[in-house]
């Protein structure tokens, strides 16, 4: 029945139909809408981007990125196909204005337009941008609506980037072949090309193809004595779209010797520096330095440096290859401040293994020196003691929760940083180069009442977090003390790159003062952990070194924190003896050294000791003396997870906060404990380290 009403109903209006007039058009009456979408699109591109294909019909949220518009597919509300006609374009430029070319997109299957900015990279420069409008309407076949795309895609200009070249050639090769652009980088990778070339001797005999330059060497240096040696400069353009750089080649070409000679120092490096200097980098394999007269490959063994006379014996472990690497901070702990002084090394120099005609076997110290005066230490915080009465240099979270009060006790000066809220932040900046040491220390105080288990504050730096937990101190009777005594607390790490970095202090109720970043030095010789052998630094010989107590060593992957070797250290831990004038009066030490939790003493924590004290346990250069505090300054509640690694660092002021008044004939001892409730704590450590600072 219910069949046979339905086709009696469609019937019926198939016979209604039927009746219409001549003009009538189906779309007049029939129920239709138009396809609907969420609105014109308009995409920001860079020229770097990688070529991608825009959806004239729209695309899923985000799909096209953060701040571009257009989201949401088409729609018809009738289910009918939809597809796009009537499409025009306009492109224009900021700077040019209307243009026809249709570089770096194209319609394609009439549904998608393909993009490619690089194709643009010779085109546009930094605030230039090209826009590209596509109109059009999308249509289900009986009506349509109207939408627009636009592509923006942004300019960036870069320079090329190059310094200037000297190679050294011999006579035997007949002639030598360069790419002028060689070591030239462009960083938003337009197309080079060399103009302009000329060279300062009408000797050179060359051919240009492109950018390739090709010097014959037979023809240039005819009549050149044997042993002798000539010089051609060439100076030429490195042109990008915008730019036109000018750029020195330097050829040396001998006429080489058929009687083997040992390689020729041409000069001695010489380095003058003060200790607040960057790193000072040279290649001494470079014909400025050192020549071999038979053409040989010159080696020079830059992990053999040896020390001349008093010279400290440093390993210069930044250099590289034939790359010696100077940090002027290596030498600070060998001067007296405001002292200059010149110290001389040597290093090996080879021109391979003999060869049968004779070349080749020759061996050559070269000497290198360095002149360094120790200059005062520089704070690379700038309002780091907080003494212009403000957060000049600091941003904070909250500034009525957190800024800087006139303190008359304060650590220095007459400011601090105080906080009276929980989770108040504050952060600075400082620069940094690539391959130095750096550490931020600063002292701190908290404001809480004896007794009040709390107060804790931390320090993200190089993106890593160092915990710097308080705890109230309890007298020899156990009788909780108010915690008002200023401790130090540290971080440390080695750059990786120029720029920038940001400490950022999260706190509660803790006073901040004199926070100060500076260079440390890396280089191994400076470890005084040394003195007791690199085993008991790295413990990479499978024992515990010197050290003395519950240590142990472990070859397991899952716990060892670097190497193939880390220490265990359990229960009460252990201590490492250092001979009298490891520490010096009025001195300053940062000691760190990489951990682990394995097991904690307490419940969720572990109040990790570390120190260090006089050989006999009396004193600690921490706080003296140490009877009287259950909880000294050498003691930190660090409130990380078990298997989490983390650094654990000890700035040392050998004039604060004990009483002893010669330390340079005292011998000393490190001391490390996991634990100081029951014992049961354990920690996994590495790469112990003890160096002198400031």
């Amino acid at each position: 029945m219910k069949n046979f009403n339905k086709t009696l109903l469609v019937s019926a209006i198939v016979a209604g139909l039927a009746g219409c007039t001549d003009d009538y058009k189906p779309e007049d009456t029939s129920f239709n809408n138009a396809p609907v979408h969420g609105g014109d699109i308009e995409v920001t591109l860079s020229e770097k981007d990688a070529g991608t294909y825009l959806h004239l019909l729209g695309s899923i949220k985000g799909e096209y990125g953060e701040g571009n518009t257009g989201e949401g597919v088409v729609i018809d509300y009738e289910s009918d196909p939809v597809f796009i006609q009537n499409v025009t374009t306009k492109i224009t430029d900021s700077t040019l204005g209307e243009l026809s070319e249709t570089v770096g997109h194209k319609l394609v299957s009439g549904v998608q337009v393909g993009v490619a900015p690089m194709m643009l990279m010779d085109e546009l420069d930094s605030g230039q941008t090209r826009t590209i409008e596509y109109n059009y309407e999308i249509s289900d076949g009986k009506k349509s609506t109207s939408r627009k795309m636009t592509i923006n895609i942004e300019g960036e200009d870069f320079a090329p980037v190059f310094v200037d070249s000297k190679t050294s050639h011999r006579t035997s090769q007949s002639s030598v072949v360069v790419d002028l652009l060689e070591g030239v980088v462009d960083e938003d990778g337009e197309t080079l090309f060399i103009t302009d070339v000329t060279v300062d001797s009408d000797k050179a005999i060359y051919t240009m193809s492109g950018s390739t330059l090709t010097l014959d060497v037979d023809a240039t240096t005819a009549g050149l004595a044997v042993g002798a040696e000539e010089t051609y400069v060439f100076t030429y353009k490195v042109n990008d779209h915008n730019n036109a750089l000018t750029r020195t080649s330097t050829f040396i070409l001998r006429n080489v010797l058929t009687e083997p000679r040992a390689p020729e120092v041409v000069k001695n490096y010489e380095a003058v520096v003060n200790t607040n200097d960057s790193i000072q980098y040279v290649d001494l394999s470079g014909v400025d330095y050192i020549i071999d007269w038979n053409g040989d490959t010159i080696n020079i063994d830059l992990s053999n440096i040896s020390a001349v006379g008093d010279a400290p014996a440093l390993k210069f472990n930044k250099s590289s290859g034939a790359t010696l690497a100077v940090d002027p901070i290596d030498f600070s702990s060998y001067l007296t401040a405001g002292e200059t002084k010149t110290f001389t090394y040597t290093y090996p120099v080879d021109d391979g293994a003999a060869a049968t005609e004779g070349q080749g076997g020759h061996n050559v110290d070269v000497n290198f020196s360095v002149t360094v005066t120790k200059a005062t230490p520089v704070n690379l915080i700038a309002n780091g003691g907080f003494e212009t009465g403000d957060l000049t240099g600091w941003t904070v979270n909250d500034d009525t929760l957190i800024n800087v009060q006139a303190v008359g006790d304060a650590f220095e000066g007459g400011h601090m940083l105080v906080s009276t809220a929980a989770d108040s932040t504050a952060s600075t900046s400082f620069n940094v180069e690539a391959n130095a040491g750096y550490y931020v220390r600063q002292t701190d105080r908290s404001t809480l009442a004896a007794g009040v288990w709390a107060g804790s504050y931390s320090a993200v730096l190089d993106d890593k977090a160092r915990p710097f937990n308080f705890h109230p101190s309890y007298n020899a009777d156990n009788i909780a003390q108010p915690w008002s005594d200023y401790k130090y607390q540290a971080s440390s790490f080695t750059a990786t790159e120029n720029g920038s970095k940001t400490i950022t202090y999260t706190v509660s109720a803790i006073e901040l003062d004199s926070v100060f970043a500076y260079k440390y030095s890396t280089d191994p010789a400076n470890n005084l952990v040394m003195q007791a052998g690199q085993n008991s630094v790295d413990f990479e010989d499978g024992t515990v070194g010197s050290w003395s107590g519950s240590f142990a060593v472990t070859t397991d992957a899952d716990q060892i924190l670097s190497g193939t070797t880390s220490a265990v250290v359990s229960a009460w831990g252990g201590t490492l003896a250092l001979p009298a004038g490891t520490l010096k009066n009025d001195k300053k030490y940062l000691l760190a050294f990489d951990a682990r939790h394995s097991a904690f003493d307490g419940d969720g924590q572990s109040p990790i000791r570390v120190d260090i004290e006089t050989a006999d346990g009396a004193s600690s250069v921490l706080g003296s003396p140490i009877s009287t505090k259950a909880f000294p300054r050498g003691r930190n509640i660090i409130k990380v997870g078990l298997g989490e690694t983390f650094r654990e660092e000890r700035f040392i002021d050998t004039a604060k906060f004990n009483d002893v008044a010669d330390w340079d004939t005292k011998a000393v001892r490190i001391n490390i404990s996991p634990s100081s409730w029951t014992g049961k704590g354990e920690l996994i450590i590495d790469n112990v380290m003890l160096v002198e600072v400031e």
